[in-house]
């Protein structure tokens, strides 16, 4: 597993992060083209019902989290709680992409 993925066709390194759309919709399935062949790759259906639960209790946990800060205002700094947690969550994203199995889908 990398952020590469090899086509199985042409042997080329295909980038799984080719823009950063893919970060957030690999994951649901959205389809990664090869350049070279154009064969289509796409998520493990067991990955992407996984993946969107995680991404559910992720996206609850930070936003319970910083609401709770929002009850103590005296003693932290809100926009650096917003940063962080925005920080945190993006590459929470490209973590996940690194673990992707893509499978080649039928023509």
């Amino acid at each position: 597993m990398s952020i590469y993925k090899e086509c199985e066709v042409c042997k080329t390194k295909i980038n799984k992060l080719q823009n950063a759309s893919n970060a957030f919709l690999l994951g649901f399935g959205k389809e990664l083209v090869c350049k070279k062949c154009k064969a289509k790759y796409k998520a493990n259906s067991l990955f992407i019902f996984l993946y969107s639960i995680f991404n559910d209790i992720l996206i609850l946990f930070i936003l319970w989290n910083y609401f709770m800060d929002l009850l103590e205002f005296f003693h932290l700094n809100t926009n650096l709680k917003i940063i962080f947690s925005i920080v945190f969550y993006l590459f929470y994203k490209i973590i996940l992409v690194y673990f992707i199995y893509l499978n080649k889908i039928k023509d």
